[in-house]
């Protein structure tokens, strides 16, 4: 219905509601100051969304399928956006551009992370074998590679191989990455979480 509703967490009340121009919206992230939503859409579009005004700030054409994770950068001037078909976007939150993209290194985005100092970017992505054998699946990959890309561009590293992880972020220390440890491949439930260095 082109609207996102913002629940008090107590109460799941709606307390505001904001018009997008996203039929259906896939990925959402607040802005530290939480000023501003970054939205991503089933069409490949991103929004931003002024919270106080509710209105549209930039929409953003860079995507031709869903987008399946946005995150802004921790200075709020950037955003990324990763989704199906393994297209990575780094977009200039004020002037609305595109700074940097990612193409053909991936198949299908799962999540995309920021590192504290905005240096690098992390991603889950599709399996190798679902990259070699299922190409025109545009469903969840089933498990995903957890790799980095540095933010001004350049090839992925791995760092660890598909093991059900999901969520990569940080905590205290800028040089240790946390995921979240799924019972299925499905990433439906968590049960534990792991720590590990970007040498894996």
């Amino acid at each position: 219905d082109h609207e996102i509703r913002i629940r008090n967490a107590n109460t799941f009340e709606t307390v505001k509601s904001l018009k997008t121009n996203a039929a259906l919206v896939t990925a959402l992230d607040w802005s530290n100051d939480s000023g501003r939503l970054a939205c991503g859409a089933e069409s490949g579009e991103v929004e931003l969304l002024d919270v106080a005004t509710g209105k549209s700030i930039a929409r953003l054409s860079g995507h031709d399928a869903r987008v399946r994770s946005i995150r802004w950068s921790p200075d709020t001037k950037k955003v990324i956006s990763g989704g199906v078909g393994g297209v990575v976007r780094i977009w200039d939150a004020v002037t609305g551009t595109l700074s940097e993209s990612f193409d053909g290194q991936v198949w299908n985005i799962a999540d995309v992370a920021w590192s504290p100092d905005g240096q690098r970017i992390l991603a889950l992505r599709a399996t190798s074998y679902d990259r070699l054998y299922r190409e025109f699946d545009s469903g969840a990959p089933i498990g995903s590679d957890l790799v980095w890309f540095p933010a001004r561009g350049g090839a992925a590293e791995l760092i660890i191989p598909a093991r059900g992880y999901s969520r990569p972020h940080f905590g205290p220390d800028d040089e240790r990455i946390y995921l979240y440890l799924s019972n299925t491949y499905s990433n439906s439930r968590n049960i534990g979480l792991i720590s590990i260095r970007y040498d894996g």
